[in-house]
Protein backbone atom coordinates (compact mmCIF):
# COMPACT_ATOMS: atom_id res chain seq x y z
CA UNK A 1 0.00 0.00 0.00
CA UNK A 2 1.49 3.49 -0.97
CA UNK A 3 -0.21 6.49 0.54
CA UNK A 4 0.52 9.85 -1.77
CA UNK A 5 -0.17 12.99 -1.05
CA UNK A 6 -0.61 14.93 -4.32
CA UNK A 7 0.07 18.58 -3.98
CA UNK A 8 0.85 21.94 -5.79
CA UNK A 9 4.24 22.88 -5.67
CA UNK A 10 4.07 25.79 -3.45
CA UNK A 11 2.22 24.36 -1.08
CA UNK A 12 4.52 21.56 -1.15
CA UNK A 13 7.16 23.70 -0.05
CA UNK A 14 5.84 25.23 2.93
CA UNK A 15 5.96 21.91 4.32
CA UNK A 16 9.64 21.70 3.25
CA UNK A 17 11.45 24.72 3.67
CA UNK A 18 11.55 25.05 7.64
CA UNK A 19 11.98 21.38 8.01
CA UNK A 20 15.08 21.35 5.78
CA UNK A 21 17.14 24.67 7.08
CA UNK A 22 15.22 25.55 10.13
CA UNK A 23 13.55 28.40 11.88
CA UNK A 24 15.30 31.46 12.07
CA UNK A 25 14.38 35.39 12.67
CA UNK A 26 14.65 38.50 9.74
CA UNK A 27 17.84 38.78 9.72
CA UNK A 28 18.29 34.98 7.59
CA UNK A 29 15.40 35.77 5.40
CA UNK A 30 18.05 35.66 2.48
CA UNK A 31 19.08 32.44 3.17
CA UNK A 32 15.25 31.30 3.71
CA UNK A 33 14.45 32.51 -0.35
CA UNK A 34 17.53 30.73 -1.32
CA UNK A 35 16.23 27.34 0.25
CA UNK A 36 12.71 28.24 -1.32
CA UNK A 37 14.06 28.54 -4.53
CA UNK A 38 16.65 25.38 -4.37
CA UNK A 39 13.51 23.27 -2.82
CA UNK A 40 11.45 24.35 -5.88
CA UNK A 41 14.21 23.78 -8.63
CA UNK A 42 14.87 20.05 -6.95
CA UNK A 43 11.47 19.09 -6.79
CA UNK A 44 10.86 20.41 -10.39
CA UNK A 45 14.04 18.57 -11.44
CA UNK A 46 12.68 14.98 -9.99
CA UNK A 47 9.72 15.22 -11.71
CA UNK A 48 8.72 11.80 -12.96
CA UNK A 49 12.33 10.35 -11.75
CA UNK A 50 10.24 7.61 -9.45
CA UNK A 51 6.93 7.08 -11.96
CA UNK A 52 7.32 3.53 -11.83
CA UNK A 53 6.56 3.48 -7.93
CA UNK A 54 3.71 6.40 -8.51
CA UNK A 55 5.14 9.32 -6.91
CA UNK A 56 7.76 11.88 -7.42
CA UNK A 57 9.79 12.50 -4.15
CA UNK A 58 10.16 11.11 -1.24
CA UNK A 59 8.96 12.88 1.78
CA UNK A 60 11.94 11.96 3.61
CA UNK A 61 16.02 12.74 3.58
CA UNK A 62 15.65 10.30 0.10
CA UNK A 63 14.53 13.50 -1.44
CA UNK A 64 13.29 16.48 0.87
CA UNK A 65 11.55 16.46 4.44
CA UNK A 66 8.38 17.05 4.01
CA UNK A 67 6.20 17.72 7.20
CA UNK A 68 2.96 18.41 5.33
CA UNK A 69 0.64 21.67 6.63
CA UNK A 70 1.09 21.03 10.33
CA UNK A 71 3.41 23.44 12.02
CA UNK A 72 4.53 25.57 9.32
CA UNK A 73 6.52 28.72 9.57
CA UNK A 74 5.44 32.58 8.83
CA UNK A 75 8.74 33.36 7.71
CA UNK A 76 9.49 30.17 5.69
CA UNK A 77 6.57 30.71 4.03
CA UNK A 78 7.08 34.66 3.38
CA UNK A 79 10.61 33.25 1.51
CA UNK A 80 8.50 31.07 -0.56
CA UNK A 81 6.17 33.78 -1.11
CA UNK A 82 8.58 35.81 -2.36
CA UNK A 83 10.10 33.88 -4.51
CA UNK A 84 7.09 31.78 -6.35
CA UNK A 85 7.90 30.51 -9.51
CA UNK A 86 11.79 31.23 -9.17
CA UNK A 87 14.10 28.57 -10.15
CA UNK A 88 17.69 27.59 -11.32
CA UNK A 89 18.08 26.69 -14.42
CA UNK A 90 21.54 25.58 -16.74
CA UNK A 91 21.06 25.45 -20.38
CA UNK A 92 17.06 25.83 -20.27
CA UNK A 93 16.90 23.29 -18.18
CA UNK A 94 16.30 22.74 -13.77
CA UNK A 95 19.53 22.10 -12.56
CA UNK A 96 19.73 19.21 -10.09
CA UNK A 97 19.84 21.63 -6.70
CA UNK A 98 21.19 19.25 -4.03
CA UNK A 99 21.84 21.23 -1.05
CA UNK A 100 23.22 19.19 2.55
CA UNK A 101 23.54 20.61 6.15
CA UNK A 102 26.89 21.72 6.47
CA UNK A 103 29.77 21.32 3.93
CA UNK A 104 32.35 21.36 6.49
CA UNK A 105 34.62 24.31 4.64
CA UNK A 106 34.60 22.89 1.29
CA UNK A 107 31.99 21.97 -1.13
CA UNK A 108 31.89 18.35 -3.41
CA UNK A 109 31.79 17.47 -7.13
CA UNK A 110 28.79 15.52 -7.81
CA UNK A 111 30.50 12.70 -9.27
CA UNK A 112 33.04 11.84 -7.13
CA UNK A 113 30.34 11.35 -4.52
CA UNK A 114 27.60 9.85 -6.50
CA UNK A 115 27.48 7.73 -9.71
CA UNK A 116 26.35 10.64 -11.43
CA UNK A 117 27.59 13.14 -14.43
CA UNK A 118 29.66 15.92 -13.73
CA UNK A 119 27.71 19.02 -13.76
CA UNK A 120 29.58 22.75 -14.15
CA UNK A 121 27.53 23.82 -11.05
CA UNK A 122 28.23 21.51 -8.89
CA UNK A 123 31.85 21.55 -8.40
CA UNK A 124 34.32 21.82 -5.74
CA UNK A 125 34.93 25.20 -4.17
CA UNK A 126 36.13 26.75 -1.02
CA UNK A 127 32.46 27.78 1.45
CA UNK A 128 34.27 31.15 2.44
CA UNK A 129 35.26 34.49 1.92
CA UNK A 130 39.01 34.76 0.14
CA UNK A 131 40.82 36.15 3.70
CA UNK A 132 38.29 34.45 6.43
CA UNK A 133 37.25 31.30 7.71
CA UNK A 134 34.11 28.89 6.05
CA UNK A 135 31.06 30.51 6.65
CA UNK A 136 30.17 27.38 8.27
CA UNK A 137 32.87 26.97 10.82
CA UNK A 138 30.31 27.81 13.27
CA UNK A 139 28.21 25.24 12.86
CA UNK A 140 28.23 22.37 15.86
CA UNK A 141 28.96 20.05 13.31
CA UNK A 142 31.69 21.22 11.79
CA UNK A 143 34.53 19.47 13.68
CA UNK A 144 33.55 16.08 14.97
CA UNK A 145 34.68 12.72 15.80
CA UNK A 146 33.17 9.02 16.53
CA UNK A 147 35.12 5.35 17.88
CA UNK A 148 34.18 2.14 17.50
CA UNK A 149 35.86 -0.59 18.86
CA UNK A 150 36.81 -3.55 17.41
CA UNK A 151 33.63 -5.64 17.82
CA UNK A 152 31.19 -2.48 17.83
CA UNK A 153 32.83 -2.33 14.09
CA UNK A 154 32.41 -5.62 13.03
CA UNK A 155 28.99 -6.02 13.71
CA UNK A 156 28.11 -2.67 11.88
CA UNK A 157 30.15 -4.09 9.14
CA UNK A 158 28.51 -7.39 9.09
CA UNK A 159 24.96 -5.84 7.98
CA UNK A 160 26.45 -2.79 6.07
CA UNK A 161 29.51 -4.51 3.64
CA UNK A 162 26.79 -6.77 2.37
CA UNK A 163 24.57 -3.92 1.63
CA UNK A 164 27.06 -2.03 -0.10
CA UNK A 165 27.84 -5.02 -2.09
CA UNK A 166 23.79 -5.33 -3.01
CA UNK A 167 23.94 -0.96 -4.02
CA UNK A 168 26.37 -1.19 -6.67
CA UNK A 169 24.79 -4.51 -7.88
CA UNK A 170 22.15 -2.35 -9.31
CA UNK A 171 21.13 0.28 -12.30
CA UNK A 172 24.66 0.04 -13.70
CA UNK A 173 26.45 1.83 -10.09
CA UNK A 174 29.14 -1.01 -10.50
CA UNK A 175 30.60 0.88 -13.76
CA UNK A 176 31.39 4.26 -11.68
CA UNK A 177 32.60 2.76 -8.60
CA UNK A 178 35.17 0.23 -10.31
CA UNK A 179 36.26 -3.50 -8.77
CA UNK A 180 34.53 -3.63 -5.25
CA UNK A 181 35.62 -6.74 -3.41
CA UNK A 182 38.73 -8.35 -3.49
CA UNK A 183 38.34 -12.01 -2.32
CA UNK A 184 40.65 -13.27 -0.14
CA UNK A 185 40.33 -16.73 -1.43
CA UNK A 186 38.63 -18.18 -4.44
CA UNK A 187 35.60 -18.84 -1.92
CA UNK A 188 35.18 -15.81 0.10
CA UNK A 189 31.77 -14.42 0.16
CA UNK A 190 31.21 -10.64 0.19
CA UNK A 191 28.17 -11.35 2.04
CA UNK A 192 29.92 -12.78 4.67
CA UNK A 193 32.83 -10.08 5.62
CA UNK A 194 33.73 -12.08 8.59
CA UNK A 195 36.78 -10.24 11.41
CA UNK A 196 38.40 -6.62 10.85
CA UNK A 197 41.82 -6.89 9.91
CA UNK A 198 42.52 -3.25 8.74
CA UNK A 199 40.72 0.14 7.19
CA UNK A 200 42.91 2.58 5.01
CA UNK A 201 42.18 5.80 2.73
CA UNK A 202 43.36 4.79 -0.65
CA UNK A 203 42.23 7.98 -2.69
CA UNK A 204 40.61 11.37 -2.15
CA UNK A 205 38.16 13.51 -4.08
CA UNK A 206 39.63 17.09 -4.64
CA UNK A 207 37.53 18.66 -2.19
CA UNK A 208 39.69 15.71 0.22
CA UNK A 209 36.51 13.61 0.96
CA UNK A 210 37.18 10.02 0.97
CA UNK A 211 36.83 8.47 -2.35
CA UNK A 212 38.12 4.77 -1.84
CA UNK A 213 38.23 3.45 1.34
CA UNK A 214 39.85 -0.26 1.61
CA UNK A 215 38.28 -2.46 4.74
CA UNK A 216 39.97 -5.26 4.70
CA UNK A 217 38.45 -8.25 6.93
CA UNK A 218 38.79 -12.13 6.75
CA UNK A 219 36.63 -12.40 3.55
CA UNK A 220 38.59 -9.91 1.70
CA UNK A 221 38.91 -6.30 0.78
CA UNK A 222 36.04 -4.06 0.05
CA UNK A 223 36.41 -0.51 -1.89
CA UNK A 224 34.04 1.76 -0.46
CA UNK A 225 33.24 4.26 -2.90
CA UNK A 226 32.06 8.35 -2.18
CA UNK A 227 29.76 9.05 -0.30
CA UNK A 228 28.82 5.09 0.70
CA UNK A 229 31.27 5.42 3.08
CA UNK A 230 28.69 7.13 5.55
CA UNK A 231 26.13 4.22 5.08
CA UNK A 232 29.26 1.74 5.66
CA UNK A 233 30.56 3.73 8.97
CA UNK A 234 27.38 3.62 10.80
CA UNK A 235 27.85 5.69 14.00
CA UNK A 236 27.91 2.66 17.18
CA UNK A 237 25.29 4.77 18.79
CA UNK A 238 22.80 4.88 16.18
CA UNK A 239 23.02 9.06 16.11
CA UNK A 240 22.95 10.21 13.39
CA UNK A 241 21.99 7.16 11.30
CA UNK A 242 24.85 7.63 9.54
CA UNK A 243 28.06 8.98 9.53
CA UNK A 244 28.06 12.84 9.23
CA UNK A 245 30.77 13.22 6.28
CA UNK A 246 33.21 11.54 3.91
CA UNK A 247 35.21 14.95 4.80
CA UNK A 248 37.54 12.76 7.31
CA UNK A 249 40.66 10.74 8.70
CA UNK A 250 41.08 7.79 10.30
CA UNK A 251 42.70 7.01 13.88
CA UNK A 252 43.72 3.42 14.11
CA UNK A 253 44.64 2.59 17.81
CA UNK A 254 46.52 -1.25 17.53
CA UNK A 255 47.42 -3.93 19.77
CA UNK A 256 50.62 -5.26 17.99
CA UNK A 257 48.91 -5.66 14.69
CA UNK A 258 45.48 -6.51 15.89
CA UNK A 259 42.78 -3.35 15.97
CA UNK A 260 41.57 -2.42 18.94
CA UNK A 261 39.65 0.47 18.31
CA UNK A 262 38.74 3.02 15.58
CA UNK A 263 37.91 6.34 15.42
CA UNK A 264 37.02 9.27 12.78
CA UNK A 265 37.75 12.90 12.65
CA UNK A 266 35.86 14.69 9.96
CA UNK A 267 33.84 17.97 9.27
CA UNK A 268 30.94 18.73 8.31
CA UNK A 269 27.41 16.91 7.82
CA UNK A 270 25.87 15.51 4.92
CA UNK A 271 27.27 14.83 1.25
CA UNK A 272 28.57 18.71 0.73
CA UNK A 273 27.32 19.04 -3.35
CA UNK A 274 25.55 22.31 -4.02
CA UNK A 275 24.19 24.52 -1.23
CA UNK A 276 25.79 24.47 2.62
CA UNK A 277 22.13 25.88 4.50
CA UNK A 278 24.58 26.68 7.42
CA UNK A 279 26.90 28.70 4.84
CA UNK A 280 23.95 30.12 3.29
CA UNK A 281 22.52 31.27 6.63
CA UNK A 282 25.70 32.82 8.10
CA UNK A 283 26.11 34.45 4.36
CA UNK A 284 22.65 36.13 5.00
CA UNK A 285 23.18 37.45 8.41
CA UNK A 286 26.64 39.16 7.00
CA UNK A 287 23.93 40.97 4.51
CA UNK A 288 23.97 38.81 1.36
CA UNK A 289 21.18 38.66 -1.16
CA UNK A 290 19.54 35.31 -1.80
CA UNK A 291 20.51 35.56 -5.29
CA UNK A 292 23.94 35.76 -4.01
CA UNK A 293 24.03 32.42 -2.17
CA UNK A 294 22.28 31.26 -5.08
CA UNK A 295 25.24 32.08 -7.71
CA UNK A 296 28.16 31.06 -4.59
CA UNK A 297 26.72 27.64 -4.41
CA UNK A 298 25.49 26.70 -8.16
CA UNK A 299 27.99 28.74 -10.23
CA UNK A 300 26.60 29.79 -13.26
CA UNK A 301 23.01 28.86 -12.93
CA UNK A 302 20.53 31.72 -13.93
CA UNK A 303 17.47 32.88 -11.87
CA UNK A 304 14.38 31.90 -13.88
CA UNK A 305 11.07 32.75 -12.96
CA UNK A 306 8.42 30.23 -14.53
CA UNK A 307 5.20 31.31 -16.41
CA UNK A 308 2.28 31.32 -14.14
CA UNK A 309 0.18 27.75 -14.33
CA UNK A 310 -3.13 30.22 -12.79
CA UNK A 311 -5.51 31.04 -16.14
Amino acid sequence: LTLINDIELEAYLRGVVPWEIGRHDRSRLAALEAQAVAARTYTISHLGARRDRGFDVFADVMDQVYRGARDEDPLCNEAIERTAGIVLRHEGTEVEAYYSACCGGVSSQVDEVWPRAPRPYLTSRRDGPPDGDPWCAGSRHFHWRETWSRAELEAILARTLPAYVDYLATNGRGVWAGPTFSPRDGASDPRRPGALRDLEILRRTVSGRVADLAVTTDAGVYHVRGDRVRWVLEPASGQPAILRSALCDLDLERVGDTLRRVAVRGRGFGHGIGMCQTGALEMARRGFTSAQVLEHYYPGAALVRLPDPRP
